[in-house]
């Protein structure tokens, strides 16, 4: 406001300038969204984020996903490094991403353990990289997945094969069963006896493998192989069809026991040749129960891990859409601004919103970038080292 007096020195009136700054109020708005939806997503993300120091590695802040496995509180939390996280044993994986930091800016996937409050230790895959805050000081997004769910199931896995390993060691517990060229049983083994409940003496040369099996499962490979080789196929051929053309088959069948319930094997069918002339048939079976419930497990782990996928493929969809077209369009508010009023240019606090924008641009960049988390491949591209020292000195500024 400015006065304007007579020569007499007496007021006339007032001049009163008012500025319209309804544009950057929304401006600053939309800014301070901005920020409010990166902090959820941090907040929300389906695995753990650190933010670190680059220097001392001390944890300046990390999101719930994180804490969950850790037992200690956020506090607790932040007054470590990942230093005092990471056993010592892996120090040197710990040294070899530091030195990825330091010559690509970013550091590969890779699998190490974290320690807990009480002591214990925990799995962990972890991958990030290195940004630099509005005052040009060196920090580490790091994204780290708890993966003990699926070492357990590896354990799982590695333990079922072993035992299967054993089961064909040992011929008890291995079903063999022998038929003649039609079909009748011959040889009903032990361990066939310990599979399925009968004893030898009440199917050897009275029964065929037909009673072992399950009807709908017959009629199903009936179909199939009456199609395969156009001809038609049923009862006890539906067995031994391969094995007789020269086509040894292993597939999996349903056994049924004696009291009626079922148990799922691996069967294998050959000949019984006596100088060249097929004389009957064998059929080694292994109960694979255990097997099919290591893989119903692993099953059960392929689609958490495929959920987690796509609340990651989502998640990135967010930062590098949603918040790019945002940021974008803050930076392309200020610019009409700059065109209509040139001489804002002179003002120090547009000036500092200006950069404010380009660093929010930025910021989500290099979010996008870790999101991604091994879902892209970035192809390596040339940097130009004029304007990374111009764009620092301006920071610096």
């Amino acid at each position: 406001m400015s006065v304007v007096k007579n020569k007499e020195g007496n007021v006339l009136y007032f001049i009163t300038q008012i500025i319209d700054i309804s544009e950057s109020k929304k401006l600053l708005s939309d800014i301070e969204y901005q920020r409010e939806l990166l902090s959820a997503l941090f907040n929300l993300s389906p695995i753990g984020i650190a933010l670190n120091e680059y220097e001392t590695g001390k944890f300046i802040d990390v999101n719930d996903k994180l804490l969950e496995p850790t037992g200690y509180n956020k506090e607790e939390f932040l007054a470590l490094s990942y230093w005092e996280t990471t056993p010592k044993e892996y120090e040197p994986l710990e040294a070899a991403a530091l030195q990825q930091m330091e010559s690509n800016g970013s550091y590969d996937l890779f699998e190490k353990e974290y320690i807990r409050k009480d002591g214990s230790r925990y799995p962990i895959a972890l991958q990030g990289v290195v940004i630099k805050d509005s005052n040009g000081k060196k920090l580490i997004w790091s994204f780290i997945r708890d993966i003990s769910q699926e070492k357990e199931h590896e354990r799982k896995l590695q333990e079922a094969i072993s035992s299967l390993e054993g089961i064909l060691d040992a011929s008890k517990q291995v079903s063999i069963i022998a038929t003649d060229k039609v079909g009748t049983i011959t040889l009903f083994n032990s361990g066939a006896e310990q599979l399925l409940g009968y004893n030898a003496e009440e199917l050897v040369g009275k029964h065929n493998p037909g009673l072992i099996h399950l009807a709908e499962e017959v009629e199903r490979e009936s179909k199939e192989l009456s199609e395969k080789y156009n001809k038609e196929i049923k009862g006890f051929e539906t067995f031994i069809y391969g094995a007789k053309v020269g086509v040894p088959s292993t597939k999996e069948w349903t056994y049924i026991r004696k009291d009626g319930t079922h148990v799922p094997v691996l069967l294998s069918i050959n000949t019984i040749a006596d100088n060249k002339n097929i004389v009957g048939y064998l059929g080694v079976a292994t109960d694979i129960s255990e097997l099919k419930k290591v893989e119903r497990e692993i099953k059960s782990l392929l689609d958490i891990t495929n959920e987690q996928n796509e609340r990651l493929r989502n998640f990135a969809h967010i930062v590098s859409h949603n918040l790019r077209s945002h940021s974008g369009g803050i930076s392309g508010i200020l610019e009409l601004i700059q065109m209509e009023h040139p001489d804002i240019l002179k003002n120090e606090l547009f000036e500092l919103l200006n950069k404010g924008a380009e660093n929010l641009n930025q910021t989500v960049h290099d979010l996008t970038e870790i999101v991604k988390v091994n879902l892209t491949h970035s192809d390596v591209s040339k940097v130009h080292i004029h304007e990374v020292i111009q764009k620092n000195i301006e920071s610096l500024n």
